[in-house]
């Protein structure tokens, strides 16, 4: 898989109170790595909590998703990549190199510098 560098590592929504399914059209390659906020018409903001206030379904090859919500009307939904800055690779001399573990860490590296 490859994954494209984007400048917008980020969705907003506003609430119409009856849509739950907010679709994010950036890559992630995992849960942990977007972050949701709910944003009420007075401003105050609220991080959510992955499986208590949202879940995620993720489209195949990291090339996005959706997150399912209860958002109400007027309020603001946003969804940004928060790709932690880990190396997870551990590579050994003359040993395997396996392919898939290489072509992830480079694609979390695209994230990061995109």
């Amino acid at each position: 898989m490859t994954i494209t560098a984007q400048k917008a590592l980020i969705e907003q929504y506003t609430g119409n109170g009856t849509q739950r399914e907010w679709p994010v059209t950036f890559p992630f390659l995992a849960e942990q790595d977007l972050e949701v906020i709910i944003t009420a018409p007075d401003a105050s903001q609220r991080k959510l909590l992955l499986h208590k206030d949202y879940t995620i379904s993720r489209a195949e090859e990291y090339t996005g998703g959706s997150v399912t919500a209860e958002v109400p009307e007027g309020y603001r939904l946003t969804m940004y990549l928060e790709q932690p800055c880990t190396q997870e690779m551990d590579l050994r001399n003359n040993g395997i190199l396996d392919a898939e573990m290489l072509e992830y860490s480079l694609d979390k590296l695209t994230l990061l510098v995109g």
